[in-house]
Parts: structure tokens; C-alpha cells; sequence
């Protein structure tokens, strides 16, 4: 009788343990569902509707070219939903040129085209990317570790003519940081953040770029225009389009934008009527106090790339500012490590923005956590 007993309170710990790791596993998978459904796909739709009602704005998702691109050359206010809510307190404490609003995006693209007339020619930018790609390991895996060493190594040569410092890695790190952050998948480390900062100033400060702000330079409307557009964003956006050309080599860098852009949304206020004269016809395309998304990983699905598309660096007055620099650096990246065994670029990637890695657990929670608190308290 005391061994039946026993049996039976052994059969029913274990039955009760798998019935725990059954439910777990059905929680975290409905969880992941969700969290997928909110990033990529109808979910997103919903949530972003349903701020707007809060906000008493309408919301429209705009998939057609020529209309996105209507909106994109009549506009420059961002509004105030993924940019204003996720990214710009993600990218803090740098300003960032595709996230910031009014006049503070006025201010700093002022500032970046002051900065910018004082760049080396984006020529030479090929030229120090070809020597520093034709000086690596062969050996050595180029994972999306070296991807981003390699691309801030180049950027550094490029402003300063500095050659990498391995006491530098740092930086590669913290972009990793701004990365979780800016994708919503985690919180970053400031200290980090506030390191890298530093460094970028202490270079400033012995480069003959100190005469163009002087002490201003230690200002995030200052640093951020460096920081941002030829740090920052080179790392994190050369490692996502790496991880597509791995997948598509068959693919042109301006159609691998297209077709799997780093940056999934772009979004628009529309804050008077949008409109066309058809045969003397007045016709309202978007009505005044609409909030426009343009999904461009739709459209790349959708659309067939061609020369003509503005898809892979935007059009109007927040068109890219870096697209000259970009185009021909990634096309060297890409042309150099096609077919090449050792480039990994999808190993060690993490944090994407587009559905290039999985989606764990705990940054599932955050994200759904950061959308219900944007959601209830605007």
C-alpha cells in the first residue's frame, strides 16, 4: 500500500511538473506570437490606430509609391508616435537626424551641413575601406562582431585619420547598446553610452574640426553630428544590410535596401491637406491631422525594385543625408566579401530592427511592456 502511495505521489509531481512546462512553454510562445504580431506584421497596425484615437489624430498606412512619395516630399514632421516615443529617447543622449522634430531637426541638419563641407571627399572613403579590408586575417570569421570593427575602424580613418585602437572595442560594444534600445528590445547601458560620447569628444578635441564649434562641441546638437550619422548608425545599419546580402549575394546593395531596409517604418504628420488637380479637379489625397506610416518592408515585398524607386534612401527634405557615403561604401563592403566563406555576418547578430534574429523572451516582455506603457499613458 505505502509503495502504491508512493507511485502515485511520484506519477503526480511529474504530472504536475510537465503540466508547468506546458503551460510556460504555451505562455512564452503566445507571448512571442504577440510580440511578432506588434513588430512585423497586422498587430502593429492596430496598436499605432490605436494611439492615434488617443491622440484624436487619424492614422493611414500608405503602401502605394507614388502617393509615400507625395507625402514624403510635402513633409518633414516626423509627429510625435515611433520617432518621438521610441527612438529619440532610445538614441538619447545623442540627437539623432532621422529622429528629431521642428526646430531641433532644423538645427542640427544646420549644424551637419556646416560639419559636412569639411569631410574628406566620399571617395576617399572607398579608398580607406579597400585598404583596411585588404589588410584582415583571412582567417579570421567576418561575423557581425567584425562587420561593425571594420565599418567604425574605416569611419574613424576616414574623419580623423586615426587607425583603430583596440582599446577602442568599446564602442563596438556600446553600438550594440543603442541598438537594443533603438529596437525596442531591451534598455541600454548608459555609462556606455556616456564612454563612447567622451571618446568621440576627446578625438574632436585634437582634430582640426575643434575650430568649427569650439567648446559647442561637447553639446549633443554638436557631437550628435558626428556621433549619429558616421558612428552610430554606420555600425548598426551596415551589420542588418550585411546579414540580407549573405542571404540574397544575387542582390544589388540598392536593391537589398529595398527589399529588407534596416528601417522598417517612416512616418509622417500631415498637418495640412495633401492634394492634386486632376483635369481642374481639386482632390484630397491625406486630410489635414493625419499621421502616415510607410512601410517600407511591405513594400518591398510588393514592389518590384527599380532605378527610379526612392525606396532605398528615402526623397524629400529627410531624404538620408548620408546616402553618397553609404552607397559606395556598402557596395565595396558587399563586392569584397561575396562568395567568401569566412563572411558570417548573420553569426553573433542580435537586436535588429527587421526579423534578423530571433526574438527572445525577455526582449519580447520589454517590447510589450515599452508599447502598453506608450499606449496608456500617450
Amino acid at each position: 500500500m505505502v509503495c502504491i502511495l508512493l507511485w502515485w505521489g511520484q506519477f503526480t509531481l511529474i504530472e504536475f511538473g510537465l503540466n508547468v512546462f506546458i503551460w510556460c512553454y504555451g505562455f512564452y510562445y503566445f507571448i512571442h506570437i504577440i510580440s511578432l504580431a506588434l513588430r512585423f506584421k497586422d498587430g502593429r497596425f492596430l496598436i499605432l490606430s490605436l494611439f492615434g484615437w488617443r491622440k484624436g489624430c487619424k492614422v493611414i498606412w500608405v503602401t502605394d509609391v507614388d502617393l509615400a512619395k507625395q507625402v514624403l516630399l510635402d513633409s518633414s514632421d516626423k509627429g510625435s508616435f515611433i520617432e518621438q516615443k521610441i527612438a529619440a529617447p532610445a538614441w538619447s543622449p545623442v540627437l539623432s537626424l532621422e529622429s528629431v522634430n521642428g526646430e531641433s531637426w532644423r538645427d542640427l541638419k544646420s549644424n551637419f551641413l556646416i560639419f559636412q563641407k569639411y569631410l574628406p571627399p566620399a571617395e576617399a572613403l572607398t579608398l580607406v575601406l579597400r585598404n583596411i579590408l585588404s589588410t584582415q586575417d583571412p582567417t579570421v570569421e567576418i561575423d557581425a562582431k567584425q562587420v561593425v570593427r571594420i565599418t567604425v575602424a574605416c569611419f574613424v580613418k576616414w574623419i580623423f585619420n586615426l587607425d583603430w585602437d583596440p582599446k577602442w572595442d568599446f564602442v563596438c560594444k556600446a553600438s550594440w547598446e543603442w541598438r537594443k534600445e533603438i529596437a525596442a528590445k531591451g534598455k541600454a547601458d548608459p555609462l556606455l553610452k556616456r564612454r563612447t560620447i567622451d571618446w568621440l569628444i576627446d578625438l574632436i578635441s585634437q582634430s582640426h574640426y575643434l575650430q568649427l564649434f569650439g567648446e559647442q562641441w561637447s553639446t549633443p546638437e554638436c557631437y550628435s553630428v558626428i556621433m549619429q550619422p558616421f558612428i552610430l548608425s554606420p555600425m548598426i545599419n551596415m551589420s542588418d544590410i550585411a546579414v540580407s546580402a549573405y542571404r540574397r549575394p544575387d542582390l544589388s546593395v540598392q536593391e537589398l535596401i529595398h527589399y529588407y531596409h534596416p528601417l522598417p517604418i517612416l512616418e509622417r504628420y500631415i498637418e495640412n491637406d495633401i492634394f492634386v488637380f486632376n483635369d481642374g479637379v481639386h482632390s484630397v489625397l491625406i486630410n489635414a491631422n493625419t499621421q502616415v506610416f510607410i512601410p517600407l518592408d511591405t513594400i518591398g515585398q510588393q514592389e518590384q525594385h527599380t532605378r527610379k524607386l526612392w525606396t532605398p534612401f528615402g526623397i524629400g527634405p529627410r531624404r538620408c543625408p548620408g546616402s553618397q557615403y553609404a552607397l559606395s561604401f556598402l557596395t565595396e563592403f558587399l563586392t569584397h566579401y561575396k562568395n567568401d566563406p569566412k563572411f558570417v555576418p548573420q553569426k553573433n547578430h542580435k537586436y535588429s530592427g527587421r526579423n534578423n534574429d530571433n526574438l527572445s523572451f525577455q526582449e519580447s516582455i520589454y517590447q510589450l511592456a515599452l508599447f502598453g506603457k506608450i499606449l496608456i499613458h500617450g
